[in-house]
């Protein structure tokens, strides 16, 4: 029970952590304007965005629940998570999640987000977006969850770029478990 008391308490600070960084790039992502130019509205997307075509992979824990009841409370183990995206404004997802020592155990996925990627800037030429991201799963065999998390995104050139993210599918239905994930995702771009 006191193991279940501090993850936990690590999940709720990780989430609150990533809910402060977002507040952050919404407050002071914003740039000064000259006014003796023409006015241009704020967006969060910038003029050269483009879809990006992902297909990433990763590793993470999740907070393995049991029948109340039980002996057993709760217990972390290691995630897999593999996966092909789509990505505009709205981001549709097909994956893979599962335990790294059952693999056989795992569970397709599918997401549709919304993802909105500030541009932070650039530094040497190459620019670097920032997806924040939000929306529903559906995890088959398991059920439905929540999906958020933050990312940045490296623009390497016309056509590529690479992807550092954490994301946390919050499964709702069942036991509620948190299934943390680090993905690093190699970004194609398209033309409209």
């Amino acid at each position: 029970m006191e193991n279940r008391r501090k993850y936990s308490k690590i999940i709720r600070t990780f989430g609150c952590f990533l809910g402060m960084l977002c507040f952050t790039v919404l407050c002071f992502g914003q740039k000064q304007q000259d006014n003796r130019k023409t006015e241009k509205p704020f967006s969060f997307v910038s003029d050269d965005y483009k879809i990006r075509l992902a297909a990433y992979g990763g590793s993470g824990i999740t907070e393995q629940a049991y029948p109340v009841g039980s002996a057993d409370t709760s217990d972390l183990r290691k995630l897999v998570n593999l996966g092909l995206a789509y990505e505009g404004l709205l981001s549709l997802e097909l994956g893979y999640l599962g335990f790294a020592d059952d693999f056989d155990g795992g569970n397709a996925l599918f997401s549709s987000s919304v993802v909105i990627p500030p541009t932070l800037g650039r530094i040497r030429g190459t620019r670097f977006d920032l997806p924040l991201a939000l929306g529903y799963t559906q995890i088959f065999g398991s059920g439905n969850a929540v999906n958020f998390g933050v990312g940045i995104d490296a623009i390497l050139s016309e056509k590529n770029g690479i992807r550092f993210e954490v994301r946390d599918y919050f499964k709702l239905s069942g036991s509620n478990e948190h299934n943390v994930v680090f993905h690093v995702a190699f970004l194609r771009f398209v033309d409209d």
